[in-house]
């Protein structure tokens, strides 16, 4: 549990993605749970057990949900794995991180096939919003930031900028 005092968005990202691995998991491999389903439940328990506001929840289920559902995007439109999609050296992740998230990503792009969604435009990240692991651009100079762990998006270092893509591997 996370202590009120000690309240840090990014860490909270990283503990709702890894309980919510840990919950699909419990369901295990036949279920027809839906990944919303699984990070509301967890997000809902966070709540009760007094490590966020319902506001802040919805932040960081916005944030997890759309870090995934790019990362199945990508997946689905160049049919690469997760670790293509972070553009990081998989010996900088921490194994279980990696795995734990890739799983989450599988759900959301079995998710999108299911529905039979046709992949969207690059989704928009914004300074002040939390995202996980991998690298975002600047879409006003293109300057790349790479993030190694979950944490609030700052301006844009080069030209102050607020707005970024995903920076996806070509």
């Amino acid at each position: 549990m996370i202590e009120k005092n000690d309240k840090d968005l990014p860490q909270l990202y990283d503990h709702l993605i890894e309980r919510a691995a840990k919950r699909l998991k419990d369901f295990g491999s036949g279920t027809t749970v839906t990944l919303q389903q699984v990070l509301e439940e967890v997000g809902t328990r966070a709540i009760e057990l007094g490590e966020l506001t319902r506001e802040e929840m919805e932040q960081l289920l916005r944030s997890i949900h759309n870090d995934l559902h790019d990362a199945a995007r990508y997946g689905l439109e160049r049919e690469r794995d997760f670790t293509d999609w972070l553009r990081l050296d998989a010996l900088l992740i921490e194994k279980q991180l990696h795995q734990r998230t890739a799983r989450l990503v599988d759900m959301a792009r079995q998710e999108a096939r299911h529905a039979g969604k046709e992949p969207r435009h690059p989704l928009d990240w914004h300074t002040g919003e939390v995202t996980g692991i991998g690298s975002l651009e600047c879409r006003d100079c293109g300057q790349v930031i790479h993030f190694y762990q979950a944490a609030t998006i700052p301006p844009c270092p080069k030209c102050h900028s607020s707005h970024f893509h995903r920076n996806w591997p070509q």
